[in-house]
C-alpha cells in the first residue's frame, strides 16, 4: 500500500502519526517506522507509527518469535463453561 494512494482523511491521519513520532524518536527513527508498519499492516495507525519509530531509534530489531503462538489457554480460562 502507498501512501498517496489512501483517501485524505486516512493520509492525513497517517501524516499526523509521522509528526508526532517525529517529535518522539526523531526524523529517521519516524520515517523508518511509518515504512515498517505500512509495509507489514497496509496502514499508518500512530500507535504502530510510534512504537516501531521507538524502536528504530533505540537500535532494536523487530521481536521474532521462534515458536507460533498458542493463545489456546486463554480460551479455556476464559470460556463460560455452560457454553
Amino acid at each position: 500500500m502507498n501512501i498517496n494512494t489512501q483517501d485524505e482523511a486516512t493520509r492525513r491521519d497517517g501524516l499526523r502519526a509521522l509528526l508526532h513520532a517525529d517529535g518522539e524518536s526523531g526524523w529517521r527513527a519516524a520515517v523508518a517506522g511509518m515504512l515498517e508498519i505500512l509495509e507489514s499492516t497496509g496502514g499508518t495507525d500512530r500507535a504502530g507509527v510510534c512504537l516501531a519509530a521507538a524502536r528504530h531509534a533505540s537500535g532494536l530489531g523487530p521481536v521474532a518469535y521462534d515458536d507460533p503462538v498458542d493463545l489456546s489457554e486463554y480460551d479455556i480460562a476464559y470460556t463460560k463453561e455452560d457454553e
